[in-house]
Order: structure tokens, then sequence, then C-alpha cells
């Protein structure tokens, strides 16, 4: 990866796609970390820490095929985003076929 890309992850100039707490100021982050873009349409009381806003898909392009932001499906946001947040649920799988999940009975197994 070029220095200058390097230098562009640092710098916390990329907006979250939802701000903590449904502020409606925006909120700035680098790249440094795990970073995700939604599927289009998901609504933004979904998106946890992470997630970006991307305004047109040749910015989606950039973050993507530049800089490393991983672009989800709806099946990835669900299963590794969504659902893991919940208290509720807890994985019956006898081979748990969600990679994050907390509450698998195969804790260990994997």
């Amino acid at each position: 990866m070029p220095e200058q890309h390097k230098l562009l992850m640092a710098l916390p100039i990329f907006e979250a796609a939802a701000a903590p707490g449904g502020d409606q100021e925006a909120v700035l982050m680098d790249l440094l970390g795990d970073r995700f873009l939604a599927p289009e349409g998901t609504d933004k009381a979904l998106l946890g820490a992470g997630f970006l806003k991307a305004d047109s898909a040749g910015q989606a392009k950039v973050l993507i095929e530049r800089l490393g932001v991983r672009q989800l499906t709806q099946q990835q946001l669900i299963t590794d985003h969504v659902l893991p947040r919940y208290n509720i649920y807890r994985c019956l799988y006898i081979v748990c076929i969600i990679p994050s999940c907390q509450s698998c009975l195969n804790i260990g197994k994997r």
C-alpha cells in the first residue's frame, strides 16, 4: 500500500454512518481499525461502531478498492454485527454457522 494511502487512513476525516446515541452531529473517524460499509438502504439504527457513510457509489468504490474498507452483505451485517448485540439471541446450532457467535454451544470447539 502506498505511503500516501497509509497517511490518509490515519486521518480522522471519514464520516461514521451513524452517530452514537442517535446524535445528529457527524462523527469523524480514521481507517486504522476494522471499518465497514453496510448494504445500501440499511437502517442506521442497526449500525454499530466501525460503519462508514459513503455519499456516492464512487466514494464507496475508493473506500473498498483503495483503502481496505469491507463492503458487507446483508447476511454478514445481520450475523456478525446485529444479532451478537442482543442478549436474547442464543445460538442453538450443533455446528455454529455464525463465526462471531459468543453464545454458541460450541465455543472452544472451532
